[in-house]
């Protein structure tokens, strides 16, 4: 992985990240959002493995790639999800399996 794929990495994790640390506002994604969610799902895809299934968060993330005004709510699933989003974005970075 050359510097440039693992900067634009790190900015869709900084997106993430900070949409974890919002003040609990409940909103749409943003662009950067939206791209960090798209990238995130490659990501599993690409980690998916025998015992690892990343079905369920591949299905919440996609819902809001195919409906973009839908709103991020801030409930525990949703919550888990952006945090496994940002694990396989971490891991694709680093190169962990």
């Amino acid at each position: 992985m050359d510097r440039q794929e693992r900067s634009v990495i790190s900015l869709h994790i900084l997106a993430l990240s900070r949409w974890l640390k919002n003040g609990g506002k409940v909103e749409r994604p943003t662009p950067p959002e939206l791209d960090a969610i798209i990238a995130a799902m490659d990501a599993m895809r690409s980690l998916a493995n025998g015992w690892e299934n990343y079905e369920q968060p591949i299905a919440i993330l996609n819902y809001h790639v195919t409906h973009p005004t839908a709103l991020l709510f801030r409930d525990p699933v949703t919550i888990k999800v952006v945090k496994i989003a940002i694990d396989a974005l971490e891991r694709k970075m680093t190169g962990r399996r």
